[in-house]
């Protein structure tokens, strides 16, 4: 992996924990502070924004990527869109059923993300 190559993994790693965090934070700051309306409006947008440099910078590393990476990231996301629809379907049954309280878009959001990333773990050793 060369050294641009590195830093666009950085990048979109650093872009991705900073939506993980965010979307923590703001949601905790949401739920437990008083805060005027515009305060919260300019809050709900720091984890759009997160999100979108997540996404900008993981199409930059695609579409800079040879041919092996591509296929990575396509196993990648193979693995993880069917595992997150069975993620998603078995908590809604859960909360259905009474197991858990209530169950969140978020949380479906941070599912899809994790699996997102054991996909391109398995997928990354396999080729190793």
């Amino acid at each position: 992996m060369g050294k641009q190559d590195a830093r666009l993994v950085l990048n979109c790693a650093l872009a991705v924990g900073a939506l993980l965090g965010s979307v923590v934070l703001i949601s905790w700051l949401l739920k437990t502070q008083s805060l005027g309306a515009p305060v919260r409006g300019a809050l709900v947008l720091i984890p759009v924004a997160f999100y979108v440099l997540a996404l900008v910078g993981y199409m930059r590393l695609i579409r800079l990527g040879d041919e092996l990476q591509r296929r990575i990231h396509l196993e990648a996301l193979a693995i993880a869109f069917p595992s997150s629809a069975v993620a998603v379907l078995a908590c809604e049954y859960l909360r259905k059923a009474g197991f858990i309280a209530e169950f969140k878009p978020d949380y479906a959001l941070m599912i899809m993300l994790v699996l997102w990333g054991l996909g391109f773990f398995i997928a990354w050793r396999r080729y190793q």
